[in-house]
C-alpha cells in the first residue's frame, strides 16, 4: 500500500512537471513567435529604410553630378566671356607697342599690356585649380628637352631679373638625359611659377636652379629640381600655410607683392599628379629653397615617338616661312577678326575674313586656303558644324583647320578635334603660339617639298664614287635646307637627309651625313644641326 502511494505521488509529480514544461514551452514558443514577428517588422522597416537611404543617396549623387555639371558649365562660360574681351585688350596693346609713339604713351600701353597679362594669369590660376580639384586635369605626354626648357625659363625671366640686378643661373647634372617624356606644359608651369616667385621675393643676390636625378628603373627617370633664392625668406609658422589655396606667407605679402596665393597650390597638385612631392626650406631674411621631384619616362628607341616639331624662334623666322600663305579667318567678333588680320599681316600672310560659319562656307566654294582659323561659338552655323561640313560635304580633308576660340577647357579641345579640326589655339591669342601653329600645319608638307632633294642622274648606271662627281653648290644648298628643318626640331628632315646620303654614297660626305642621321633618330636636332653647320664651314671637301 505504501509503495502504491509512493508510485502515485511520483506519477503526480511527473504529470505536474510535464504540464509545467508544456506551459513553459508554450510560453517560450509564444515569446519566440512574438520575437519573430518583431524581427520581421524590423526587417521590413530596415528594407524600407535601406530603400529610402538608397533613393536619398541616388538623389544626392544626381544633385552632385548636376552641381558638378553646373560648375563646369559656369567655369567654361566664365572662361569664354572673360577671354573674349581679354583677347582684344592683350592683342591690341601688343600691336600698339609695335607702332611708333612717344615714350609716355608707350609706357601707358605697356602698363595695359603687362597688367592684362597679369589678370589673365590670375584667371588661369583660378580655372586651373578648379579643374584640378574636379579631377578634370590630365597629363599630356610628349618628349621634353630639359635643357632647352630651362634655357627658355631663364630667357623668359632674364629681363625681370636684370631690372632687379638679380643673377639668374642654372646647374644641370650631366646624368640627366637630353630627352625625357612627360607633360612639357605642366612641367613648364611648375618651373615658371617657382622661378617667378623666387625673383619676385628677392631684392638682391641671385636665383639658382639646380637639376639632378637618376634612372628610377628601366622606364622612369627621377628628376629633382631646386629653386634657390636669396630673398626675404619665410618664417616657420608661415610655411605651414604656403600650399593652401588662396594663402600666402602673410597678409602683407599679398598687399606688397600681389598674387592670388594659388600658384604653389597648383604646383603641389601637379607635382603629385606626376608621382612626386614638393617641399620648402627657408629662414626668414635668408632666402628660400623650393625643391620638387617628379618621375618622367625615359625615351625609348621608338622612332615614332612624337616630339613638338616647330618652335618659335623669331618673328623673322615666321616671316620667312609663312610669307605669301593664305588663311581664312572665321570669327563673329569684329575685334578678334581685326586682331588676327593684323597679326597675320605682320608675317605677310594674306587673310580673308568671315563673320560666321555660313559666310565661311560660301567663301570656300570659290577660294582655297593654306589654313582656316575657326572660332567655335558663332550664331547660325558654329565652328564645329562648319568644320564637319567642310570635311564631309566639301571634301577638304587636307586643309588644316585650327580652332581659335575662347573655349579653353579640355572638353572644348576634345570637341574641336572630334569635329575634324587639326589643332586648338585659346584666346587671348598668343602671337607666338599662332605663328608656331601656322608653321606646324601649313608648312609640314610644303617645306619638305621645298627642301626636297631631286635625285640626280637617276638613269645613270654608274654610282657616285667621289666628291668630284657631286655638284657641291647643290649639295651645300641641300645641307642648308636640312639645317633649317633641324633647327625647327622637325623629324621630317630625315626624308631629304636619307636621299642626300644616297646621293653621296661612297663619297667623303656619306659618313658625316650618317652621323647626322643618327642624331636625328635620337631626337637630338641640336647636335644634328651642329654637325651640318660644321660641314658647311669646312667647304674644302
Amino acid at each position: 500500500m505504501k509503495n502504491i502511494d509512493i508510485l502515485h505521488r511520483k506519477i503526480a509529480r511527473e504529470i505536474a512537471a510535464r504540464k509545467e514544461a508544456e506551459y513553459l514551452l508554450e510560453e517560450k514558443s509564444l515569446e519566440l513567435f512574438n520575437a519573430n514577428q518583431r524581427l520581421s517588422k524590423l526587417a521590413d522597416n530596415l528594407e524600407i529604410k535601406v530603400e529610402q537611404r538608397t533613393e536619398e543617396l541616388e538623389r544626392a549623387v544626381i544633385k552632385a553630378e548636376e552641381a558638378s555639371k553646373a560648375k563646369s558649365f559656369f567655369l567654361a562660360n566664365m572662361s569664354h566671356e572673360i577671354r573674349t574681351p581679354m583677347n582684344s585688350i592683350i592683342g591690341m596693346s601688343h600691336l600698339a607697342l609695335n607702332q611708333e609713339m612717344n615714350q609716355k604713351t608707350k609706357q601707358y600701353v605697356n602698363n595695359i599690356y603687362e597688367n592684362a597679362n597679369n589678370l589673365l594669369a590670375i584667371i588661369n590660376d583660378i580655372l586651373d585649380l578648379s579643374k584640378i580639384e574636379a579631377e578634370k586635369t590630365e597629363l599630356a605626354y610628349s618628349v621634353i628637352n630639359i635643357r632647352d626648357k630651362i634655357a627658355n625659363i631663364l630667357n623668359m625671366f632674364s629681363i625681370k631679373a636684370d631690372k632687379k640686378n638679380i643673377q639668374l643661373e642654372s646647374t644641370i647634372d650631366d646624368a640627366i638625359p637630353k630627352l625625357l617624356i612627360g607633360d612639357p606644359l605642366r612641367l613648364r608651369q611648375i618651373l615658371t611659377n617657382l622661378t617667378n616667385n623666387a625673383i619676385k621675393f628677392t631684392k638682391t643676390g641671385k636665383v639658382s636652379l639646380y637639376l639632378n636625378g637618376y634612372p628610377a628603373n628601366d622606364e622612369h627617370f627621377f628628376l629633382s629640381v631646386k629653386v634657390v633664392d636669396t630673398g626675404i625668406g619665410i618664417s616657420t609658422e608661415n610655411m605651414k600655410r604656403l600650399f593652401r589655396p588662396f594663402s600666402q606667407a602673410d597678409a602683407s605679402t599679398t598687399r606688397k607683392y600681389g598674387g592670388t596665393g594659388l600658384g604653389l597650390t597648383i604646383c603641389k597638385k601637379l607635382v603629385e599628379m606626376m608621382g612626386g612631392e614638393i617641399d620648402v626650406t627657408s629662414r626668414l631674411g635668408e632666402g628660400s629653397c623650393f625643391e620638387f621631384h617628379v618621375y618622367l619616362k625615359l625615351v625609348t628607341d621608338d622612332k615614332n615617338q612624337k616630339i613638338e616639331s616647330v618652335q618659335f624662334e623669331s618673328q623673322e623666322n615666321a616671316l620667312r616661312i609663312l610669307r605669301g600663305k593664305k588663311v581664312l579667318v572665321v570669327d563673329d567678333s569684329e575685334e578678334s577678326r581685326l586682331l588676327t588680320k593684323e597679326l597675320l599681316n605682320n608675317v605677310n600672310v594674306e587673310s580673308v575674313l568671315a563673320n560666321d560659319g555660313n559666310q565661311a562656307l560660301q567663301i570656300l566654294k570659290d577660294m582655297s586656303f593654306d589654313c582656316i582659323l575657326m572660332d567655335c561659338e558663332m550664331p547660325d552655323i558654329n565652328g564645329y558644324t562648319a568644320t564637319k561640313i567642310i570635311r564631309q560635304d566639301y571634301g577638304l580633308i587636307n586643309t588644316p583647320i585650327v580652332a581659335m576660340t575662347a573655349n579653353a577647357m579640355k572638353t572644348d579641345i576634345e570637341d574641336s578635334l572630334n569635329s575634324g579640326m587639326n589643332d586648338h589655339i585659346s584666346k587671348p591669342i598668343d602671337y607666338k603660339k599662332l605663328y608656331e601653329t601656322l608653321i606646324k600645319w601649313i608648312d609640314s608638307e610644303n617645306i619638305i617639298q621645298e627642301f626636297k632633294i631631286e635625285k640626280q642622274n637617276e638613269n645613270s648606271d654608274s654610282e657616285v664614287t667621289s666628291s668630284k662627281n657631286i655638284d657641291k653648290k647643290k649639295l651645300f644648298s641641300s645641307i642648308e635646307n636640312i639645317v633649317e628643318l633641324a633647327d625647327c626640331c622637325d623629324s621630317e628632315c630625315i626624308e631629304p637627309l636619307e636621299k642626300l646620303i644616297e646621293l653621296t654614297q661612297n663619297s667623303i660626305f656619306q659618313e658625316p651625313l650618317k652621323n647626322v642621321r643618327d642624331e636625328v633618330l635620337n631626337y637630338d636636332f641640336e647636335s644634328a644641326a651642329k654637325l651640318l653647320r660644321q660641314l658647311l664651314r669646312d667647304r674644302s671637301f
